[in-house]
């Protein structure tokens, strides 16, 4: 379809949980499920943090440039 051939950006909250070592400090990777397809695995980097920690009950945005894959239905991830 050529519909999916126009990049799209998607922006994201991701909100870690609250349970005592929920946290992240290694690489956290999201997919996005749509009507019109799904992408492949994304990484999400914070601006300024090489490290890539993700601390337990905090909030982060992100801005995703990827093909148009739609109304996005679901995410995973890992």
């Amino acid at each position: 379809h050529t519909e999916n051939l126009f990049p799209v950006m998607y922006n994201l909250k991701m909100k870690i949980g609250e349970v005592n070592g929920s946290g992240a400090d290694g690489n956290v990777y999201i997919q996005l499920f749509g009507s019109k397809g799904n992408t492949a695995k994304i990484q999400l980097r914070q601006a300024g943090d090489e490290k890539n920690r993700f601390e337990t009950g905090q909030e982060y945005k992100f801005m995703v440039t990827t093909l148009d894959i739609g109304k996005v239905l679901g995410t995973f991830n890992n």
